[in-house]
């Protein structure tokens, strides 16, 4: 990510405990500003298989200051010895994806700049913002359970891999593309499904 593209940036990181790997972690993020002072609404932006070139972040960052949001785009590779997860997904494992956004969140609460924060994210991004909407994530990690975002945003997630209980902590955006036949629509729309007990039409 190219710092001078944007006006006013700070670079930030995040601690904890990486019990997966038993070792702390430290998560660098870059924090976009908007032109007026704070407080602000925040979005957390998990990223792309791509790591630091996730095109999805160039695309909504300008747009997302525009309308006076504050964005973090967070890079959960590098700590970790790689800048992409394109050849194999599995590298950000998935106690990683849900522990990550977790730990993150209790920090930043402590941060009196920040209003209303959402976390969100396309593809591998997607589903870590997909996995942290669900209540029953928060069993899952050490850090604060109370704490959590105010809102999520997925755009187009891979839904297939869930959590037994449906129930989501706070609202949950679902963008998926009916002829994407990478991300298929289907496990999301019966994700919901379960969710809401009834069958829901796409639209």
């Amino acid at each position: 990510v190219s710092q001078s593209r944007y006006v006013a940036t700070e670079s930030v990181q995040f601690t904890y405990e990486d019990h997966f790997d038993s070792k702390k972690v430290i998560l660098p993020g870059l924090l976009l500003k908007p032109d007026h002072p704070p407080p602000w609404n925040l979005v957390l932006l998990a990223s792309n298989c791509a790591g630091l070139d996730d095109r999805f972040w160039t695309k909504i960052g300008p747009d997302l200051l525009k309308r006076n949001f504050a964005v973090i785009f967070l890079d959960a590779y590098t700590p970790r010895g790689f800048r992409s997860a394109c050849e194999n997904q599995f590298n950000y494992k998935f106690v990683q994806r849900i522990a990550d956004p977790k730990a993150v969140i209790s920090q930043l609460r402590t941060d009196n700049r920040f209003r209303k924060i959402a976390l969100g994210g396309h593809s591998v991004g997607a589903i870590v913002s997909f996995l942290a909407a669900f209540k029953q994530s928060s069993t899952y990690v050490s850090s604060d359970k109370t704490v959590d975002y105010d809102a999520f945003f997925a755009v187009a997630p891979s839904c297939e891999i869930s959590f037994r209980e449906s129930a989501l902590g706070n609202p949950l955006l679902v963008i998926v593309g009916e002829k994407d036949d990478w991300t298929l629509p289907g496990p999301c729309i019966r994700s919901e499904e379960r969710r809401v007990g009834k069958e829901c039409v796409s639209t």
